[in-house]
């Protein structure tokens, strides 16, 4: 089973210009919120090679992803227009990578599930924890996060967070706004 996490909601109707739309989508969140953001965005990860990227929603380089052939691919494998399973069971192309940094390395939660189900993700990057969204870094021991297995949604207990370093920012946009990983 894969968890789902959300993923950024494209904007409709999809502008050609993906910063574009990326940028009538950040100037609908609210102010305070939108404020929040830009403030964490300021926050740099100095990576291995020198460059400065920012730790907002990503997946490390080696997450997995399914396409809509059945085949699964690294998100740093992952390429624009690539059709990804979603959290409704169907497949959705990715349209924009807000981060695809296969050089940065960063922190990153681990949560474990139950059923032995692992999933990394950044501190700030939601997933559903108790029916609600929360980040990943609030997530704690015990609650049930939602996930996807062979197109349903079910849900498993917490039984282990952790934190690590790893490798690759990745932050990919998907048209349906989820995306299921690993």
């Amino acid at each position: 089973g894969a968890a789902a996490a959300a993923a950024p909601r494209a904007p409709a109707p999809l502008k050609a210009n993906p910063r574009a739309a990326f940028e009538a989508e950040f100037n609908a969140i609210p102010s305070p919120e939108r404020r929040r953001l830009k403030r964490e965005s300021g926050r740099r990860l100095q990576s291995s090679g020198g460059s400065a990227s920012t730790n907002m929603e990503c997946f490390p380089a080696a997450a997995t992803i399914q396409l809509a052939d059945g085949a699964t691919k690294s998100m740093a494998s992952l390429q624009l227009g690539d059709a990804v399973l979603d959290a409704s069971g169907a497949y959705s192309p990715v349209y924009f990578f807000g981060h695809a940094d296969g050089a940065a390395e960063a922190s990153f939660v681990e949560l474990i599930l139950e059923s032995d189900h692992k999933l990394s993700l950044s501190p700030d990057h939601y997933v559903t924890a108790n029916g609600v969204l929360v980040y990943a870094k609030d997530v704690q021991i015990g609650d049930a996060i939602s996930y996807a297995n062979r197109g349903a949604t079910k849900s498993g207990a917490v039984v282990s967070t952790t934190r690590s370093l790893k490798r690759g920012l990745y932050n990919p946009y998907t048209l349906s706004g989820t995306i299921v990983v690993d």
